[in-house]
């Protein structure tokens, strides 16, 4: 209801002229599609693609967030960043003419289309026990954000934030009402046997995988949510920097 309110009042502000006619993009788009690396450092720089946004279509018509991933996933359109005269992130959808690139972008916003459609849902069965046997969760006292980081040991990409998710614990250790849990595959045994040589600051949930694969169906890993105090589902991020942006406005 939240977001309906907001498009609303974003439509009725700017009504049915074209607001973005004299918008200039950041990056032409040509220059987006040149290639897969123009797209991937283009997408590197200034996709944001968990944050809400203005959107406009091909014609300049305002768009919602979820038809914007809903046109990307056709793999017809590439996401022209434009320029703001605020922290206002504002996109235009244009007609890509690289398939290459084109189907990159598919791809990229299947996975951010169904991230972005978990947002406000509860996260199921929010009872978990820890490695050790504890159990965290909706039950749990006092309620807490979660920072949730889904996982696997044999993930390289994985194990390779754990330096940047042990920061954050270190980070937040004086904000009793934030944690940090780490949704893993593997067992608790194997995990033990894991930790003693990759330090992860993470509380550990062993034996997640068919939770996270079939429950949650996360697409890539690793996959990052955000969970409030009553248990909903904030936002999923497939890039770590912008889950600790987040973080921060909490």
């Amino acid at each position: 209801m939240k977001y309906t309110f907001v498009w609303l009042l974003i439509y009725f502000f700017y009504g049915c002229t074209s607001p973005n006619k004299n918008a200039i993009a950041i990056v032409n788009a040509p220059d987006i599609e040149k290639n897969i690396m123009s797209w991937l450092y283009y997408e590197r720089d200034y996709m944001n693609w968990s944050a809400d946004c203005i959107a406009f279509n091909e014609k300049d018509s305002l768009i919602t967030k979820k038809e914007f991933l809903k046109q990307l996933v056709t793999g017809q359109y590439i996401p022209v960043r434009l320029k703001s005269k605020d922290s206002t992130i504002q996109y235009q959808l244009a007609i890509a003419h690289n398939a290459e690139v084109g189907n990159l972008i598919r791809n990229k916003a299947i996975v951010e289309s169904h991230y972005d459609s978990m947002r406000g849902m509860s996260l199921p069965n929010f009872n978990f026990k820890t490695i050790n046997g504890v159990i965290v969760g909706n039950n749990s006292t006092p309620r807490r954000t979660y920072a949730v980081n889904c996982w696997f040991i044999h993930c390289k990409s994985c194990v390779a934030e754990f330096s940047q998710l042990n920061e954050l614990v270190d980070a937040y250790k004086n904000r009793p009402d934030i944690g940090f849990l780490g949704l893993a595959f593997d067992s608790a045994d194997s995990i033990k046997a894991f930790l003693p040589n990759h330090t992860f600051k993470y509380t550990i949930i062993p034996n997640k995988e068919k939770y996270l694969m079939d429950t949650l169906q996360i697409i890539g890993f690793p996959t990052q949510l955000i969970v409030d105090s009553t248990g909903h589902i904030m936002n999923v991020y497939s890039n770590l920097n912008e889950m600790k942006a987040a973080l921060k406005h909490l």
